[in-house]
């Protein structure tokens, strides 16, 4: 998504190095995020960046908080179940 973003402004991403930690450990979870950015950038392309960042959908949905809506399916036909026989 930020790709698309940075396209359709004309942002360069080429050089830009971005290191995340997780915290699983910390109540709540975190992330530490730090970002590269390469030199010779204007001040305007910084704060262009900083909000495609800003508005990241995943970041957004992390934000928020989540659930998950999880479904098993198989490719063929449904296992049979073994039926249990009287004694």
């Amino acid at each position: 998504m930020a790709i698309e973003a940075t396209g359709r402004q004309n942002l360069i991403m080429a050089g830009i190095l971005t290191e995340v930690n997780y915290h699983a450990d910390s109540t709540p979870r975190r992330f530490e995020l730090t970002v590269h950015l390469p030199a010779g950038l204007s001040s305007n392309q910084i704060e262009r960046l900083t909000r495609v960042a800003d508005t990241c959908p995943v970041r957004r949905a992390l934000e928020a908080g989540f659930t998950f809506d999880e479904h098993v399916a198989t490719d063929g036909p449904a296992p049979v179940r073994p039926t249990t026989q009287a004694a």
